[in-house]
């Protein structure tokens, strides 16, 4: 049985994440068990989050214009929209952070 190093491990989540494919699809076409890159992922994320590849996008803030922020002002926006897919998810408030880390970890 061949034992990966955490580096290697980290550069396989990162090639699962770059190729789009759904984690178990990327498991089969690299004969690894779907279930153990599920608990290695995790485990890792726990021992140092800042180290595997992040799936969030920066957001660059606009300058508004006035009848930009006029209009902002009459028409309510949600407070967080989600967008994977072809979904798109609006929330009127902000969720839990944990619920959210979660959602966010299900739908990777």
């Amino acid at each position: 049985m061949y034992t990966r190093s955490q580096e290697e491990w980290r550069k396989l989540f990162a090639r699962q994440a770059a190729s789009g494919l759904p984690a178990r699809h990327f498991c089969h076409q690299h004969n690894i068990c779907p279930k153990y890159f599920s608990v290695r992922k995790k485990q890792l994320a726990w021992s140092a989050p800042a180290t595997l590849p992040s799936a969030f996008v920066p957001i660059v803030v606009a300058k508004k214009s006035q009848a930009s922020a006029a209009h902002a002002i009459a028409t309510p926006l949600p407070a967080l929209v989600l967008h994977h897919n072809a979904c798109a998810c609006h929330f009127e408030s902000l969720p839990d952070s944990e619920w959210l880390a979660h959602f966010l970890r299900v739908l990777t």
